[in-house]
């Protein structure tokens, strides 16, 4: 195995990702890149895979402690060719620092509050790099991560809060635990981003929720805890209103994924074997669900609710997990009524989906629903720049970045510049100059779809039709409430366009292409086969779930389509193309597949559906084309293949969908 020490990655491991910022910053500076994992066992898992040059390592780690992970990596890795940084707020005795370095093998302590100078010189000395330039970060650097720090903290502020609520609730240890985590964040990170008083809060704070373990009574300290939160909130609100936020960066290219699920079904098991593989998703039994998305942070929470309970026996997990985390919950669900889906959004739900098939897709709809890694900045045009500066500060107690244009004619440049998520244009006083900005805006290609939120005093119906008309995605009053502002950018007219996007086409549900992508793909396989007089074959597939959709609802057919696209995509080769045509159909590309090979296939896809859906009433059919038996275009093939299937669906397949029941 290659020596660690010859690697050029720093591991650092610690479950505040904005400790992972700093630590990725300075090493930037010795010319190394981090990789950043939040728990013990991702971290020993890492180091079994591949080597690093050191390991920083916090202590208050979920799951493993700090000082196992230590101990567990000196038996693998000896001092000289891996050494460990432990960097961390708490073990300052004597007694600590002798556990950490006879026992553990810590090669150095640094304690946190941590100053980037001195971060800079432990870790210059530790690679062994004196000859490592030490230029300081540019400002804008600075700024930028400074930024993304407020913008996470004022979040993790609000997490704080609403978990105080609930403090009073039977999960008190797990609420308690949160905030204790959370503060020894702040204590440690505050003034590693010049902010010394969140620091001094956070350990305020932390000191606060360590008393109250055990029995001790909440009544008195709940009052002072609410007072310390909200010193904390506005100490992070000031700094935020001082400068702009900067674009807010995820810290991986995943969102995280936390499935609240009976551990035994197929979706859990195949959750844990991607966990294995390195994938940001973790399962969870309902029992452990608070205290998973307290320590885990994560971006999106799934609850299974179809099971024999269904949507009923979910609703209190639901309105636990409300309480103690903002990360959007969607409910996987069976049952076909209005009712008790509008029970789950009123409990805390922010959709409801039938079962999906694997981990994969759990990332498809986290991408629709989850919390946005990146943010990208607001844009304000307008000819006041006090207004628009009034606007800036407004945005920043979101943790948005919020970038000023008072020049029209600048427009187009600034969006260019800025790859805005939203315009807010101040609409006032020339109220025509503007919806002649948004009419030119709507007429660029490039921007057609861009969000586009108009402020302006005016009041009137006409107004307000004039603005809509010429092309704004909403309306808002001015001057800008706050209260006005923050529903409105979190809602789908703002984001949805950009999110439905980043799927490419793709159907959420299995992952599959549509008709139009297929249509393309078989024309470019027809013309290489004709110039290389090579076969091919087309085969469709009809689920027959109409009729499983009129007795059973929507999310029931979703299911079991998914669990068909999946059993198509891990049986079949790899260069084989599937894809979902409409709701009930799929159509697959066998290239290089002669028509008796593609027949034999085709059964027996056929068989494995059939025994699936037939119990629901459902009668799937299939059909398969041949080149060169067949000579047309890819148009003509997939119209063929409908023509065949619409031959093989039974007649009561078509009368269901015209028969209306009169009462006498």
């Amino acid at each position: 195995m290659k020596a660690a020490r010859e690697a050029a990655e720093i591991l650092v491991v610690d479950d505040d990702p904005r400790f992972h910022q700093f630590v990725e910053r300075v090493a930037a500076r010795l010319g190394r890149s981090c990789v950043g994992v939040r728990s013990g066992e991702e971290a020993l898992r890492l180091l079994a895979a591949r080597p690093f040059a050191m390991v920083v390592l916090d202590g208050l780690l979920p799951g493993i402690r700090g000082e196992e992970v230590a101990r567990k990596t000196r038996e693998r890795f000896p001092a000289e060719e891996l050494p460990i940084l432990f960097c961390s707020a708490f073990y300052r005795d004597m007694r600590s620092f002798r556990l950490l370095m006879n026992e553990c093998g810590v090669t150095r302590i640094v304690h946190k509050p941590v100053e980037e100078e001195q971060f800079f010189s432990v870790l210059q000395s530790l690679l062994g790099d004196p000859e490592s330039p030490r230029e300081p970060p540019e400002p804008e650097e600075r700024a930028e991560l400074r930024g993304a720090y407020l913008a996470t903290s004022l979040e993790r502020v609000d997490s704080m809060a609403r978990g105080l609520q609930a403090l009073n609730g039977e999960n008190r240890d797990a609420l308690l635990d949160a905030l204790r985590m959370e503060a020894h964040r702040f204590r440690g990170s505050g003034a590693s981003f010049d902010l010394p008083e969140v620091s001094r809060l956070g350990g305020v704070i932390e000191d606060l929720v360590v008393s109250l373990k055990g029995d001790a009574p909440l009544g008195p300290a709940i009052a002072r805890l609410e007072g310390l939160i909200d010193a904390l909130r506005t100490t992070l609100s000031r700094a935020a209103g001082q400068a702009p936020i900067v674009e807010q960066r995820s810290f991986s290219t995943r969102p995280r994924i936390l499935l609240v699920d009976d551990p035994e079904s197929e979706l859990a098991r195949r959750v844990e074997v991607a966990h294995a593989e390195g994938l940001t998703v973790w399962c969870s039994t309902p029992g452990d669900a608070v205290r998973n998305a307290i320590e885990l942070q994560v971006d999106v929470i799934f609850v299974a609710a179809d099971g024999e309970d269904g949507i009923a026996g979910a609703l209190p997990t639901l309105a636990t997990l409300r309480s103690v985390t903002q990360a959007p919950l969607v409910l996987i669900a069976r049952e076909s009524g209005v009712q008790p889906r509008l029970q789950a959004l009123e409990a805390g739900a922010k959709a409801v989906m039938g079962r999906p098939a694997d981990a994969e897709a759990l990332f498809r709809i986290a991408t629709l629903y989850g919390k946005r890694l990146v943010q990208r900045p607001i844009l304000l045009l307008g000819r006041d720049v006090q207004m628009l500066s009034r606007i800036a500060e407004t945005v920043a107690f979101l943790g948005l970045a919020a970038v000023p244009c008072a020049d029209p004619n600048r427009i187009f440049t600034a969006l260019d510049d800025h790859r805005p998520s939203v315009l807010l244009l101040d609409a006032d006083p020339d109220f025509n100059e503007a919806m002649a900005l948004v009419r030119l805006l709507r007429g660029d290609l490039r921007h057609v779809e861009l969000p586009i939120l108009v402020a302006t005093g005016r009041t009137d119906r006409e107004a307000i039709s004039e603005a809509f008309a010429s092309g704004a995605t909403a309306c808002i009053g001015q001057p800008v409430s706050l209260l006005e502002l923050e529903p409105l950018l979190s809602s789908w007219a703002v984001e949805g366009w950009e999110r439905s996007r980043e799927l490419l086409g793709l159907d959420v549900s299995t992952g599959l292409m549509g008709k139009e992508r297929f249509e393309r793909a078989l024309g470019r396989s027809l013309g290489l086969a004709k110039r290389q007089g090579n076969v091919l074959s087309v085969a469709g597939f009809e689920t027959g779930l109409a009729a499983v959709r009129r007795k059973h609802g929507d999310l029931r057919c979703e299911e079991l389509a998914a669990e068909f696209a999946h059993h198509l995509l891990t049986t079949l080769r790899v260069t084989d193309v599937v894809a979902r045509w409409g709701r009930d159909r799929f159509l697959v590309l066998l290239p290089g597949a002669r028509a008796e090979d593609a027949r034999r296939v085709v059964g027996e896809k056929l068989d494995w559906l059939k025994k699936r859906v037939e119990e629901f009433g459902a009668r799937p059919a299939a059909i398969s084309l041949g080149f060169p038996d067949v000579r047309a275009s890819a148009q003509g093939f997939i119209d063929r293949i409908g023509r065949e299937l619409d031959a093989s669906l039974p007649k009561e397949y078509w009368e269901a969908d015209f028969v209306v029941e009169v009462e006498r």
